[in-house]
């Protein structure tokens, strides 16, 4: 082989690397131009309680698959799927008409969330929960039952409309009033409470053994 065949040769193996670096360095990047998806739309005030003629504004908040937020309120689509209990403009004010319950749904690019909608004749002052005080050990559950007291004294079980919460999910999850213990090490113990816009009821004690 001549010197010239030698600078052919090694001058087509330095194109072709430079190549093929282009290209790594293009898959690369690709990555970075990947715009993140719509995961869900969340509805708030969730568990919404509205007193009959009355309005209550809720937001449409939009999260992403790199985690991020929005707010699409205004750009949503807004629905009632029972009109005749509450209507709900496209700015997202719920208008109660009369007693009863309805989901309120917001969609954006085919993705959907939801929260029931509670009308009543008077406005709810206090949430209260029921057992005070459970024990469970890993695995299990316990049921909570929620009961609302309106203005003049009425109450009524509420306890499917409301949001829950657990202070210490590592202790104890909760979901539409029933608990499931997770596994711990040690005695343990998380507060269980429910919310209904800016009603926050008393927190009750929920102790979790280990199996």
């Amino acid at each position: 082989m001549n010197w010239r065949e030698r600078n052919l040769r090694r001058s087509g193996m330095l194109e072709s690397c430079a190549l093929l670096a282009f290209v790594t360095v293009l898959t690369g990047c690709g990555s970075f131009f990947v715009n993140p998806t719509l995961a869900s739309m969340k509805v708030s005030p969730a568990g919404l309680f509205v007193q009959s003629g009355h309005t209550q504004q809720m937001t449409a908040t939009a999260i992403y698959s790199d985690g991020k937020t929005q707010n699409l309120t205004g750009a949503a689509n807004w629905t009632s799927s029972s009109p005749s209990v509450a209507t709900v403009t496209s700015n997202g004010v719920v208008s109660g008409l009369i007693t009863g319950s309805t989901m309120i749904s917001v969609s954006y690019q085919s993705v959907t969330g939801s929260t029931l909608v509670t009308v009543s004749a008077a406005p709810l002052t206090s949430i209260e929960v029921s057992p005070v005080t459970a024990t469970i050990k890993t695995g299990q559950t316990v049921r909570y039952t929620a009961t609302g007291t309106f203005q003049g004294g009425a109450t009524q079980n509420v306890t499917g409309s409301v949001t829950w919460a657990s202070s210490d999910t590592n202790v104890a999850t909760v979901s539409g009033g029933v608990a499931t213990a997770k596994s711990v090490s040690g005695i343990s113990q998380t507060q269980i409470y429910a919310t209904s816009g800016g009603i926050v009821s008393q927190p009750v004690t929920l102790v979790v053994y280990p199996q």
